[in-house]
């Protein structure tokens, strides 16, 4: 244990150095996204992975350079339902923006509870760790990881009991893959039925968690206008923490006021794309090279 004297502080490179892959979510940290149900998180979700993804603006919550390798792990919905939700947003897509999409999206789907309850036995407990540095090792090989839903991902745990074991595992996981975890979770009743407005202490239990970020934002609904509004913020400049409007357009949920579909190739660059993620072995996750190329085909020709 070392002490440093203001002046190494200061010139310390690695303390200054702050990596985000959104806007206020910082690499190896976890963010949350919370909403009411039916009100369009997971398409949201879908479209910040695309934004992320490529070099498309929809909501301009990206902080990339250039398409960045970004994972979506639905433990919500099967590959089918992604799918068919795909067709419709890729449907307005150029051809450039789909191949950036096909070269840095992806999907994992079908998984295995991400948490496990502290009274599993001792044989679940084994295999569990070694699931887990599996999922790390998948991790690592992206920028940003979003995780929709929570509940879905956390199998017999309960939100509540297991609150900092859940809140652990989510934090190890984005430490040692070095990837942004962002967790999409619901809100509590009273926020639901709309007799609260929603805060940074509405998500549904996971209080550890909410205590932990520094990036918590909400998609929310008045009357019929849609927005996106940061509920903590820690890292977001004072001139960017600010309610935004969103809409549904074609299928993408987007911001209005930087909506673009054009490919920026003069202001993306290829210096922080990583390389194309190794083939995932997880089991019954990813589909396998011949059903990818199918998916493939199937794109080229929407």
């Amino acid at each position: 244990m070392n002490t440093q004297s203001l002046d190494a502080l200061m010139t310390s490179k690695a303390n200054q150095e702050m990596h985000f892959s959104l806007k206020g979510l910082l690499k190896g940290h976890v963010g949350m996204l919370i909403a009411a149900p039916n009100i369009g998180k997971s398409h949201l979700a879908l479209c910040i992975a695309m934004e992320h993804a490529s070099s498309m603006t929809l909501v301009g919550m990206t902080t990339a350079s250039g398409p960045a390798k970004t994972l979506v792990l639905s433990s919500e919905d099967g590959s089918g339902v992604i799918q068919d939700r795909m067709k419709k947003k890729l449907a307005n897509c150029t051809p450039a923006l789909k191949n950036e999409l096909n070269s840095n999206l992806h999907f994992l789907t079908d998984i295995d509870p991400i948490v496990i309850p502290p009274d599993s036995s001792s044989q679940e407990q084994a295999e569990h760790k070694q699931y887990l540095q599996q999922l790390t090792d998948i991790f690592s090989q992206f920028d940003l990881v979003i995780i929709d839903t929570v509940t879905e991902s956390i199998g017999r745990c309960e939100e509540v009991k297991h609150d900092r074991l859940i809140k652990n595992v989510f934090q190890s996981l984005a430490k040692d893959s070095g990837a942004s975890l962002l967790l999409v979770h619901h809100v509590n009743k009273d926020e639901i039925r709309g007799n609260q407005q929603i805060t940074m202490a509405s998500g549904a239990g996971l209080t550890s968690i909410m205590r932990l970020t520094k990036c918590l934002f909400t998609l929310k609904r008045d009357n019929e206008s849609l927005s996106i509004k940061y509920l903590k913020s820690n890292y977001l400049p004072e001139s960017e923490n600010h309610e935004f409007p969103v809409e549904i357009r074609q299928g993408l949920t987007i911001n209005p006021d930087v909506y673009s579909l054009k490919v920026k190739r003069a202001s993306r660059t290829s210096s922080s794309i990583k390389a194309a993620p190794k083939s995932i072995t997880l089991a019954g996750t990813i589909p396998d090279q011949e059903e990818i190329q199918e998916r493939k085909n199937l794109r080229d020709v929407l």
